[in-house]
């Protein structure tokens, strides 16, 4: 009789999960007041470092922090005192009604999936980036650059080593972890470009006297498609490479054609590069998949020899429709760009 006289779904007293008292709650109204809790320390800043001393910081609300097992944590104070032996739970109501207490401990917790585009953020942003292998031209040669390897988080053993923190005696303000580290490895490396080194075709454009704004495009978008190794049968866009069109991606405002206008837009000149890479295209023998006219003449290459672009309208699209590899170099300074389509002579 004692123990049927007591709600079964709500928490009897002096029962707490973690630090929160959950006296006389439901376990679903529980597991809300243990979320709140932890949330009120979730702003603990953590700090991964690293051996040279780099570090990155996120918060543990940015990490994603949660209890450990919190419904199953809510679901044994529930049942405390309710299931089980009759005896056994006999006492335990007595004791609570005499003030008896029951504490369930707590473990936080951040998992791969809540933290780890935080974690890549943050970390990318300090780590070093793998170098793809190249292939320049030096003193009229075509030579090949190797690649370098370079860092990599390891997502898995560094969200482990949070969770250590968390679970070692943690003052629940923040705290520090060595992060984990791995090696990436290029895209592109050395081997790949072994047998890819003869120039199947070759275009320069001159843009000397332009504004500085169109020089820094011309050159930002040459950057964007410098080092694209396409296999046999994959096709590319220009646009795709080269966009989005802003200062964040490396652009400037510069004069470009709007019908039979001439206006002020964010990388103005970005046509110069696509049709610079078109003729080196052509000369390659490499298909043209798609090809778009400016809207009035241009001065940097004969007629019908251009290839406009516009974010979403034009594009300049192409296929590797040879039977080996081919590599995309590009060089823009001193007020010329060229583009280099390097291949294997059949």
């Amino acid at each position: 009789r004692t123990v049927e006289k007591y709600d079964p779904d709500i928490i009897i007293d002096g029962v707490s999960i973690g630090d929160t008292d959950v006296s006389g709650m439901t376990a679903e109204e529980a597991k809300t007041a243990v979320t709140e809790d932890a949330g009120q320390i979730s702003g603990g800043l953590i700090v991964f470092t690293l051996e040279d001393g780099r570090e990155a910081r996120a918060t543990l609300k940015e990490l994603g922090m949660t209890v450990k097992d919190l419904e199953e944590l809510t679901e044994q104070a529930a049942d405390y005192g309710k299931k089980g032996s009759l005896v056994e739970c006999y006492k335990i109501l007595k004791a609570s009604e005499k003030g008896g207490q029951k504490n369930y401990p707590v473990q936080y917790q951040i998992t791969e999936e809540s933290a780890g585009e935080v974690l890549a953020a943050r970390m990318n942003s300090i780590l070093e980036e793998p170098e793809n292998a190249a292939i320049i031209q030096k003193d009229g040669t075509a030579v090949i650059q190797e690649d370098v390897p370079g860092e990599a988080l390891n997502l898995e053993k560094t969200v482990a080593a949070g969770n250590d923190l968390l679970a070692s005696g943690w003052d629940k303000k923040g705290g520090q972890v060595q992060a984990v580290l791995e090696e990436a490895q290029a895209d592109i490396a050395a081997e790949d470009l072994e047998d890819i080194t003869d120039v199947l075709g070759t275009y320069s454009t001159s843009y000397t006297g332009s504004s500085e704004g169109r020089s820094k495009n011309i050159e930002s978008g040459a950057a964007h498609m410098n080092g694209i190794l396409l296999q046999p049968g994959e096709k590319i866009s220009a646009s795709e490479l080269t966009a989005p069109y802003t200062e964040e991606n490396g652009y400037a405002p510069a004069p470009s054609y709007a019908g039979n206008e001439v206006v002020e837009s964010m990388g103005g000149g970005i046509c110069q590069v696509t049709t610079t890479l078109y003729n080196a295209l052509l000369y390659a023998e490499l298909e043209i998949t798609e090809r778009c006219e400016h809207s009035m003449m241009v001065s940097y290459v004969d007629p019908s020899r251009d290839a406009a672009v516009a974010e979403g309208v034009k594009d300049l699209k192409f296929k590797n429709n040879l039977e080996n590899p081919v590599y995309i170099g590009a060089e823009a300074g001193n007020g010329t760009i060229t583009f280099y389509i390097y291949g294997k002579e059949n």
